[in-house]
């Protein structure tokens, strides 16, 4: 996503008649930001107080037969019609205030806010901030190199569109300052436990470490063999050797590429404690004979969803199909958070206790510590 801030000068000549004609390229940048995937318009909190202030002057000359609060009106009704067309850009808090130019120096730490560039006809600006800066006219200019992409996760865009609940979110953690397993994070499980209808939803630092939680509930041991999948990410296997386990892959079947049920018996050992399925791009595994088999043999089963996080089984969430059943919210994932987390999903409330003991160093209550666990 390439983020443009607009300038108050690109502002007045897009909204006035006589400066559309001598600034054609300010309505032509804009109306190119405001039609183009790809790119997001914004406008500086800061420059809201000064757009009103010129607003309500100008109006004032031109209509000296309305009155104030019809002016105010009017004015406000221009401010709420910018405000619906561009986001706002913050000024942060950590501005860096130039006292010859305020109004300008707290517009540029809203463009860097951002990760932006701003839109100017301001010489000053332009010369003072080359980098960060641009004319409607190189604007233009510079349109004529976009190429098309498809990007696999637009993680900017996803920002963009939902900046302003993002940002309250994140200033209520930031002012309450809980940021380990904090009221947010029951919240989150809350949440997680409605959509999927698990009886249980336990969020930890990573889908990785999700998978080990989901095993150590278990108590996996050394030499035990775990069925799994060598299609997927390292960290389906990768976390079974780190348990000092071993395991046992099971190829694909061709029309799916999950696991293959009709070829899981044929790997199973007296050694064999669970059978790990992968959900791959959002498609389950085929449960009911993977359940069949592990039914048949007193086998555990642990789905990793990191890749199929809110698909359904028969009209089921996939914690309805497994003991255990782990995903991982890293920012490219179905659900996507920022950095990295991932969550542990069971209907059996003795995992469950387990588990949210695991992730805190085993502690059942503060400094008492009943199991062996991790900082997850």
């Amino acid at each position: 996503m390439k983020n443009r801030l607009l300038d108050l000068n690109i502002i007045f000549d897009v909204y006035n008649d006589k400066r559309r004609k001598s600034f054609p390229k300010s309505l032509e940048a804009y109306d190119y930001i405001q039609a183009t995937e790809g790119y997001q318009g914004y406008i500086s909190s800061s420059s809201l107080d000064n757009l009103e202030f010129i607003k309500l002057n100008e109006l004032s000359r031109e209509r000296p037969e309305l009155s104030k609060n019809q002016i105010k009106s009017i004015v406000h009704a221009f401010i709420k019609e910018i405000i619906a067309t561009l986001k706002l850009a913050k000024t942060p808090s950590y501005a860096d205030i130039d006292y010859e130019d305020i109004e300008g120096s707290q517009i540029i730490s809203s463009v860097k806010a951002i990760g932006g560039v701003l839109i100017t006809r301001d010489a000053k600006l332009l010369k003072k901030y080359p980098n960060i800066t641009t004319t409607p006219q190189d604007f233009i200019i510079d349109t004529q190199k976009d190429k098309a992409n498809i990007d696999f996760a637009n993680l900017k865009k996803q920002y963009n569109q939902f900046q302003p609940l993002i940002e309250k979110q994140i200033d209520e953690v930031l002012n309450t300052t809980s940021f380990i397993m904090g009221g947010k994070v029951k919240e989150l499980e809350s949440q997680l436990q409605t959509f999927t209808k698990a009886k249980h939803a336990i969020t930890c630092s990573s889908g990785t470490d999700a998978l080990l939680l989901a095993m150590m509930a278990m108590d996996i041991q050394p030499d035990d063999e775990i069925i799994t999948t060598p299609f997927t990410f390292i960290a389906t296997a990768e976390t079974i050797a780190l348990m000092k386990a071993k395991p046992i892959f099971v190829d694909v079947d061709e029309s799916t590429f999950n696991i293959d049920p009709s070829k899981i018996e044929a790997a199973i050992t007296a050694k064999t404690k669970a059978i790990m399925p992968v959900g791959l791009y959002g498609q389950p595994a085929d449960m009911d004979e993977i359940n069949a088999i592990a039914k048949k043999h007193n086998l555990k089963v642990i789905i990793d969803g990191a890749q199929s996080f809110g698909a359904t089984y028969k009209e089921q969430s996939e914690v309805d199909h497994c003991d255990i059943y782990t995903t991982s919210f890293f920012p490219a994932k179905p659900l996507g958070c920022y950095g990295d987390g991932g969550a542990v999903f069971t209907n059996n409330d003795d995992y469950a206790e387990k588990i949210k003991m695991m992730r805190v160093h085993g502690q059942n209550k503060r400094y008492h510590h009943k199991y062996i666990g991790m900082s997850g």
